[in-house]
């Protein structure tokens, strides 16, 4: 009644359990953040309205475009008007199949130019397996698309060369035959 502490009442807790949970979580959090900080490849995760809710900073190094610009966008906004329809409609056939599927489009830089990209997708199913969004790996393959125009160019340029080569030997004989058949006549006279 006058205010001093007669007893104390408390009650204990073992947290250990909840403690090691939260510290093996907080480590799977910092593996994955360090996964998707450092992988070379784009990774997105979009919804069901294939708006993109997550992206890899990678998305920034080679696309140009920081994640905040593209999360709430349709995966379709940045591709190239001439690969929308075939990847839209793989898309929807991946989607009807519940089948992963690769493709390769046009996707826009921030810059403007496009970039060739070989994708990987995979359905992001509920548990009662309802449609929920998609995840996509995507990766740059430019150079690879070049290189093989490269090559298929310098296949042409050899077989316009073998065809000339083909002419001009065709010729030379002409010549040799015509000069002969020349030659005996006027042997003759």
């Amino acid at each position: 009644s006058d205010g001093t502490l007669s007893q104390f009442l408390g009650t204990i807790l073992n947290v250990d359990e909840r403690k090691k949970v939260s510290d093996t979580l907080r480590d799977n959090e910092e593996k994955l953040r360090l996964i998707t900080d450092n992988i070379h490849d784009l990774v997105a995760l979009t919804d069901d309205k294939m708006r993109f809710r997550y992206l890899t900073p990678s998305h920034s190094k080679i696309l140009g475009y920081k994640s905040e610009e593209l999360v709430g966008k349709s995966i379709f906004d940045l591709l190239h008007p001439d690969d929308l329809e075939a990847v839209k409609v793989k898309t929807l056939a991946a989607m009807e199949k519940q089948q992963p599927d690769t493709a390769e489009f046009r996707y826009r830089h921030h810059d403007g130019y496009y970039l060739w990209m070989e994708t990987n997708g995979s359905l992001v199913l509920s548990a009662d397996g309802t449609f929920n969004g998609a995840v996509f790996a995507s990766r740059d393959v430019s150079e690879r698309r070049w290189m093989q125009r490269a090559m298929l160019e310098q296949e042409k340029l050899l077989v316009m060369l073998q065809k000339e080569q083909e002419l001009s030997a065709l010729k030379t004989r002409m010549m040799s035959r015509l000069s002969h058949e020349l030659r005996t006549p006027l042997a003759i006279i």
